[in-house]
């Protein structure tokens, strides 16, 4: 299917990029990267050469969407060659968006495959999503599948970014279920690593600023799921007194109100 893409109509010209992203995705969901970013490449450079101005409102999303879903399918081709191409996306998206979502997001795709970023800089990106992005669903889901990411390479960055959602955006927004995924989180990556020098003070922390701030209590499923954790830990790793007082209570939840970490019926 050849023809000269700059003598397109503007309404013909989305039309053919849109016909094209739908074939690179079909090729995407099938795993056949290059035939992907070939139908991709196609749709972007058909938006590409028309006039801007001449284009619908819903050409400059579809200019986004393509070229996001195209540096991804570049990444997975897995060369020197295409990580550039998909840096020049991101360049390209940045002086178009700014700090969108969608290009923090291709940045950390970009900075998981390759060893040259470090994983401070991975943490720079994240924390930055998680100080601007808008809460929902999918953006909570989101942000902690990129904190374990970063886990693998550092638990102490993985809890401080956790600890700067917690406290400065999710305390705030009252959503019990997203605090409560973050709390577990925090408490499995503290309770896995040993790269954390006092895990009990570094629990307490947290634990009273849920009881300072939290509007709720947590779920019984929640503060079944956090004894669980910290007492599996304590077995494991710390001995029989770590996590209790001298009358064997559990030292680690009560530090924190009771109407947060003990569920109220």
């Amino acid at each position: 299917m050849n023809f000269d893409t700059n003598n397109l109509e503007p309404s013909f010209a989305e039309e053919f990029a849109d016909l094209f992203f739908e074939i690179g995705g079909s090729q995407s969901k099938k795993t056949q990267w290059a035939e992907a970013v070939h139908w991709l490449e196609r749709a972007h450079n058909i938006l590409s050469g028309q006039s801007q101005d001449l284009l619908s409102s819903d050409a400059g999303e579809l200019r986004i969407i393509i070229m996001h879903s195209m540096a991804r399918a570049l990444l997975n081709l897995e060369n020197d060659g295409s990580k550039d191409k998909a840096w020049n996306i991101v360049r390209e998206l940045e002086l178009d968006c700014g700090d969108r979502l969608v290009v923090l997001l291709l940045k950390l795709d970009i900075f998981a495959t390759d060893a040259s970023h470090s994983a401070q800089d991975y943490c720079d990106i994240l924390h930055k999503i998680v100080r601007t992005v808008h809460l929902t669903d999918t953006n909570v889901k989101t942000i902690l599948h990129h904190v374990h990411k970063l886990r693998s390479r550092s638990p102490l960055m993985a809890h401080h970014v956790l600890v700067t959602f917690l406290y400065e955006r999710l305390l705030g927004a009252e959503e019990m279920k997203w605090i409560e995924k973050a709390l577990i989180t925090i408490i499995w990556n503290c309770t896995n690593s040993t790269d954390f020098l006092d895990v009990l003070t570094v629990l307490s922390e947290v634990f009273d600023a849920l009881a300072n701030d939290a509007a709720k209590a947590l779920s019984p499923h929640a503060t079944h799921a956090a004894q669980i954790l910290c007492f599996g830990m304590q077995a494991m790793n710390l001995g029989p007194s770590s996590f209790t007082n001298e009358s064997g209570a559990p030292l680690a939840f009560s530090s924190a109100n009771s109407k947060i970490l003990a569920h109220r019926s």
